[in-house]
C-alpha cells in the first residue's frame, strides 16, 4: 500500500537547484529522496536500509512528485528483496511519501512476519577428508542447523568456510560438488545442501633453498616443516616470516610448485633468498644537559660466516665519559629460538664529583619456549672508582636469570599487545667482594584508542 502526500509543485529548476549545479556540478545531490525504514528487526535494520538505492535525483532538475513516487515504488521492490535475504519471504511493506519542493522522503513501514526456517540441512565432506577430525568437529558444531532462519549471507559464509577449512588441511583440489538452498513457500520451509569433494591430500615435498650465503644445514634450522608433512599455507607463511625475522636476507620469496606435484601428492617449494648487506653502520650526534655534547657509532656484522654468527659493536663519547661494547652471537640447536652471546664492555665516567672505570665480560644463553623467552647469564665485573677522597677496586661474579613474554594480535602492526619481563641478578659474598641481589620487573601494554 502506498500513501502519497500532495505538496505544491515548485518551478522545474529553482534557485536551490541552480546553487547545487554551481557548487557541486551534479544536481542529483539536491534532488534527493530520503529514506526511512520502520519495523525491521534491529539486528538487520542497517543492512536492509543500505539495500535501498533511490536517493539520486534527475540530472537537470529537482525531483518532481511523480518522479519521487516512482522511486519510492522502486524502493518497495528493493526492500522486499532485501527482506528475503534474511528469510522474510512474507514481509508486508507500506510506503508513504512526505516532503515537497523537490525534497522528498520515502517512509517505509515493514511488517516482517515470521522468517522461513530450515527443516532440512545437509553439510558433508566427501572424499579422503571425510574422516578428518577437525572437519568433523566443525560440522558437529552445526554452523547451519534445522530451525535456523534462511539467511543468505550466513549460508554463503558456511559454504566458503567449509571449503576453506578443507583446503587448509592440505586438500588443495577441494571443490563444492553440491550447494543449494530450496525454499518452499507453500510449506514455508527450506532445505540447504552443502557438499565439498575434498580430492586427494597433498604433502610437502622438497624445500629448495636458493641461496649461497649460509650453510644449507644451518639454514634448514629455520624450516619448521617436517618431511612428508601435510601441505599448509599457514606453514609457508610461518617459514617466510621466520626467514625475514632472521635478518640475513633483504628479500624472501616462498613459492609452492603445486603443478609439479607427482602422483604421491608431494608439492616442492622454492625459497628464493637475497642476502642483505653483510655490514651496517650507524652514527649519532646529540646533546644532553648531564652529558653535554655526545656522539655514537655502531657497527653490525649480520653474517660473519656461513654458520650465521653475528657481531655488533658500539662506541659512545661525551664530555663526561666514554664507552665501548661488543657482542658476539652464536645460534645453536634451533636458530629461530636459541642463541649464545659473548659480550664485553668498558665504561669510563668522569663527572665533577667522581671517577670510575667499569669493565664487564660475560656469556648469555637465550632460549625461547613458545612465546616465553628464558635468559641465563654469568658476568664478571671489575670496577675501579674514586668518589671525593675515597677510592676502591671491586670484583664481582654475577649470575642472572630473566623471563620475558610477548603477546600481540599482530607482531608488525600491534593494536593489542603485552610485553613483560621479570629478572633477578646478584652474587653471594663467597665469590665476590660483597653480596647483593637485584630484582627487576618491567612491562608494556598496548591498546588502540576506540577499541
Amino acid at each position: 500500500m502506498r500513501h502519497v502526500t500532495h505538496p505544491v509543485r515548485g518551478p522545474r529548476l529553482g534557485r536551490t537547484a541552480l546553487l547545487c549545479l554551481w557548487l557541486f556540478g551534479y544536481p542529483a545531490w539536491c534532488g534527493a529522496v530520503g529514506v526511512e525504514v520502520r519495523g525491521v528487526p534491529e539486528d538487520i535494520a542497517e543492512r536492509v536500509r543500505n539495500s535501498i538505492h533511490i536517493e539520486n535525483g534527475a540530472e537537470a532538475e529537482t525531483v518532481t512528485r511523480r518522479e519521487a513516487g516512482r522511486r519510492m515504488d522502486r524502493g518497495i521492490r528493493q526492500l522486499e528483496r532485501a527482506m528475503t535475504a534474511f528469510g522474510y519471504y512474507r514481509a508486508e511493506v507500506e510506503a508513504e511519501l512526505t516532503g515537497g519542493d523537490g525534497e522528498w522522503k520515502a517512509v517505509y513501514r515493514v511488517t516482517p512476519g515470521e522468517p522461513v526456517t530450515y527443516d532440512s540441512v545437509k553439510l558433508d565432506v566427501a572424499g579422503e577428508a571425510g574422516s578428518e577430525e577437525a572437519l568433523a568437529e566443525y560440522l558437529a558444531s552445526e554452523p547451519l542447523a534445522v530451525g535456523d532462519p534462511v539467511e543468505h549471507a550466513r549460508y554463503e559464509t558456511v559454504k566458503q568456510e567449509l571449503l576453506k577449512r578443507t583446503m587448509s588441511l592440505g586438500y588443495l583440489d577441494a571443490a563444492l560438488s553440491a550447494h543449494r538452498v530450496e525454499v518452499n513457500l507453500e510449506s514455508y520451509s527450506a532445505a540447504a545442501v552443502i557438499v565439498v569433494d575434498s580430492g586427494p591430500l597433498y604433502r610437502f615435498g622438497e624445500i629448495r633453498l636458493m641461496q649461497d650465503s649460509l650453510k644449507d644445514d644451518y639454514l634448514r634450522g629455520f624450516v619448521g616443516i617436517a618431511d612428508d608433512e601435510r601441505y599448509s599455507d599457514q606453514k609457508l607463511l610461518e617459514l617466510e616470516q621466520d626467514l625475514r625475522n632472521s635478518n640475513y636476507f633483504s628479500e624472501v620469496r616462498v613459492e609452492p610448485r603445486v603443478g609439479e606435484a607427482g602422483p604421491d601428492g608431494r608439492v616442492p617449494v622454492d625459497v628464493d633468498l637475497a642476502p642483505r648487506k653483510r655490514s651496517e653502520y650507524q652514527a649519532g650526534l646529540g646533546f644532553g644537559t648531564d652529558t653535554g655534547v655526545r656522539g655514537s657509532l655502531s657497527w653490525t656484522q649480520h653474517r660473519l660466516n656461513r654458520l650465521g654468527h653475528r657481531f655488533r659493536s658500539g662506541l659512545q663519547l661525551s664530555e663526561i665519559g666514554r664507552s665501548i661494547e661488543g657482542r658476539y652471537t652464536i645460534p645453536f640447536r634451533d636458530p629461530r629460538r636459541d642463541r649464545y652471546e659473548l659480550f664485553a664492555s668498558y665504561v669510563e665516567d668522569e663527572p665533577d664529583t667522581s671517577d670510575s672505570q667499569l669493565g664487564q665480560v660475560g656469556i648469555l644463553r637465550s632460549t625461547a619456549l613458545g612465546r616465553t623467552r628464558l635468559d641465563l647469564s654469568f658476568t664478571y665485573q671489575r670496577e675501579d672508582f674514586t668518589v671525593a677522597d675515597q677510592s676502591g677496586l671491586t670484583h664481582l661474579f654475577i649470575p642472572g636469570i630473566a623471563v620475558s613474554r610477548v603477546t600481540a594480535d599482530d607482531r608488525l602492526f600491534t593494536r593489542k599487545g603485552l610485553r613483560w619481563q621479570a629478572a633477578v641478578q646478584g652474587t653471594p659474598g663467597l665469590i665476590s667482594d660483597f653480596a647483593f641481589i637485584q630484582p627487576r620487573v618491567s612491562g608494556k601494554l598496548i591498546r588502540s584508542i576506540g577499541d
